[in-house]
């Protein structure tokens, strides 16, 4: 995902994101991994997802279908 500069600190990428996660659970993803650049990392930390090497991963509970922070 990328964000304009004018159009940023505006919760877009988060919002946009949120909506992501939100359709990932309905369809019962249950884990999300992605390459972040070091701009977007605190964002996608802030949602829950955990440095791996490279990458981020996320895991989604079997259980409750939340994200599991």
């Amino acid at each position: 995902m990328y964000t304009l500069p004018s159009h940023r600190k505006r919760g877009l990428a988060r919002k946009i994101l949120q909506e992501c996660m939100k359709e990932c659970q309905k369809r019962e993803v249950k884990r999300v991994w992605l390459h972040a650049s070091q701009a977007g990392e605190p964002l996608y930390k802030s949602i829950g997802f955990q440095s791996k090497g490279s990458e981020m991963e996320l895991f989604f509970h079997e259980s409750e279908g939340k994200i599991n922070k």
